[in-house]
């Protein structure tokens, strides 16, 4: 659900978990969801055999995405 829900892509090609707010989807994301790339990379290993690869490069490109954010600021 957070895949399918949450998880953005920005104009730049970040992938980056957006916030539910109130009905509105705000595309933003905030520090802490920095944490969901590592519990995507560990869950990915009791995922379906055929998702596992998928799951671990969906947690590779959203901590990408936060290294890039603290790099550039």
């Amino acid at each position: 659900a957070i895949e399918t829900n949450l998880v953005q892509k920005s104009p730049a090609g970040l992938t980056y978990v957006a916030e539910w707010r109130g009905g509105i989807l705000d595309h933003k994301m905030g520090h802490l969801a920095c944490f969901s790339g590592g519990m995507i990379g560990i869950g990915a290993d009791d995922g379906p055999a055929g998702q596992r690869q998928h799951y671990l490069d969906l947690a590779a490109e959203i901590t990408h995405t936060c290294h890039e954010s603290y790099s550039r600021s």
